[in-house]
């Protein structure tokens, strides 16, 4: 298991984590690695996709950046208030707008834990989505 920075003060952003984090604040909708790349060449045109995927890495284990399995894509984290121990967030995808929102609840993940306490598991990570429609896009 990767070891998770225990703060935001502790993560180090170098000019090219910046440059990807920038990437991903400027857009509300996931985006793949490759879309990022497309973007990121503007500013940096001798990027790779290798050097793309570490930093994304980084930026996930970081809990600055969420992985959205289904999508294959990344977010930005809209809070920097998970703790060192778990990074969990409720995410829903607009199938209308593909934008993404980003909630937390604690009661929600209160039962989680509780239920992974009475199975004996461990959870690092919770990231659920959900896919809807946004409140824009359900008054059209």
């Amino acid at each position: 298991m990767k070891k998770q920075p225990s703060s935001l003060e502790q993560v180090k952003i170098t000019p090219l984590r910046q440059d990807i984090l920038n990437v991903l604040q400027a857009s509300k909708k996931p985006l793949g690695a490759y879309d990022i790349l497309g973007k990121l060449k503007k500013k940096r045109p001798n990027a790779e996709p290798p050097t793309v995927y570490r930093v994304l890495d980084f930026l996930v284990d970081a809990k600055l950046v969420h992985r959205i399995e289904s999508q294959n894509a990344y977010v930005c984290c809209s809070s920097h208030t998970h703790d060192s121990i778990s990074h969990q967030a409720l995410l829903l995808s607009c199938q209308n707008c593909k934008n993404s929102f980003e909630f937390e609840d604690k009661n929600i993940f209160a039962s989680i834990a509780k239920f992974s306490k009475n199975f004996g598991l461990t959870i690092d990570d919770a990231l659920i989505e959900m896919k809807g429609l946004c409140q824009n896009c359900s008054r059209k």
